[in-house]
């Protein structure tokens, strides 16, 4: 009988010393010899590292240190993805308004009792869905989030800036104002004489379609065409027959000088 005996092979990991080279870092295992020259800086967050309000630092294995802009962008909770650190209320700024769903989680944390407001005046951007009245200021117009459909936010009163176009279903607004708690339902609203004003609006698109005209045949318009531009239609009936009537949004156009042109502007 003949036993063989063989010796046990253990793995033993990398033990690696790293040196700081500035923009990259050597690294040499103290076991095996294994190196690499010149590897990038790999940067993670930890306890040490210093927090401000708007940065935090982070550290590479290497001890090459770096700062970070805060994040908020998994759960949208006030706090940094990263370091967990508190941020300040973004209220938006005009040269950087915040989105509808921002304004609404400011406005869920300060006005959580009826009348409560905001404790600064909010920018925001939207796109309006809808606008009640109109005249000298604009009534109850509701504006959505750009990317979440279902998040609205109602505007009680939105006065006007000078140079800015007026407001259209589909246009995308920047108002400034205070968002209060009215009766539960969080809204822009005027507070101590601070006004809720639009200061800028980008045109949007609004769908042209074509009602009931018989054998008439209409022209020069587009399925969509910009807020606020004009468009001309061109109108022709067969012989002897003639054009009654024309509304455009339920509003009555007259012909243009030739009889078969019509021009309005896109609302």
């Amino acid at each position: 009988m003949s036993i063989e005996l063989r010796p046990t092979r253990w793995a033993i990991s990398h033990t690696y010393s790293y040196e700081n080279k500035g923009d990259n870092h050597d690294k040499t295992c103290s076991v095996c010899q294994d190196n690499a020259t010149g590897e990038a800086h790999t940067y993670v967050y930890d306890s040490t590292g210093t927090k401000t309000d708007t940065t935090h630092t982070v550290k590479c294995v290497c001890g090459a240190t770096t700062t970070k802009p805060h994040t908020d962008e998994e759960d949208d909770d006030g706090y940094c993805d990263v370091c967990d650190y508190k941020l300040p209320t973004n209220y938006g700024t005009l040269e950087e308004p915040i989105s509808v769903k921002q304004a609404l989680k400011i406005a869920e944390d300060e006005c959580t009792k009826s009348n409560d407001v905001t404790k600064k005046p909010v920018v925001a951007k939207g796109v309006v869905v809808s606008i009640g009245e109109t005249g000298d200021y604009y009534k109850n117009v509701t504006i959505r989030d750009e990317s979440d459909v279902n998040k609205t936010i109602l505007i009680y009163t939105l006065n006007m800036t000078k140079g800015v176009d007026d407001p259209d279903v589909n246009d995308i607004i920047t108002i400034e104002g205070y968002i209060k708690n009215y009766n539960s339902t969080l809204e822009f609203a005027s507070n101590d004489n601070v006004l809720v004003n639009m200061r800028a609006n980008t045109r949007g698109q609004s769908k042209i379609t074509l009602g009931e005209h018989g054998d008439a045949n209409v022209s020069g318009f587009n399925a969509t065409e910009p807020n606020g531009s004009e468009v001309t239609l061109v109108i022709t009936v067969p012989d002897g027959k003639k054009v009654t009537e024309v509304k455009v949004n339920g509003t009555k156009i007259d012909a243009e000088s030739d009889g078969k042109t019509y021009k309005f502007v896109v609302h």
